[in-house]
């Protein structure tokens, strides 16, 4: 069985110091997104041709795949959990 967490840090540091001791990580898996991106609602004209203007969520994002509870985890946790995930464990 496998528990998996969608985590959310104030930025890259925090979340290497939570999730690595060292260079060894304290968990089963690790999936770092980063920064993540969403459309702002506005249309961009390049000479390309039109393209959504695009902003950043605030955090350090990152997914991790362990093989019990981890409640250390929990004050990271994207809340409320996201309905359509940007990435997932397949």
């Amino acid at each position: 069985m496998y528990v998996d967490y969608m985590l959310r840090f104030a930025n890259q540091a925090e979340a290497t110091s939570v999730l690595f001791d060292g260079e060894l990580p304290k968990y089963l898996a690790i999936d770092v997104i980063g920064i993540i991106y969403e459309p702002t609602g506005v249309t961009i004209q390049t000479a390309e041709g039109p393209v959504p203007e695009m902003a950043p969520l605030p955090g350090w994002h990152v997914n991790v795949r362990h093989t019990a509870e981890a409640p250390e985890l929990d004050a990271f946790a994207v809340t409320p959990t996201p309905a359509t995930p940007r990435r997932v464990w397949a």
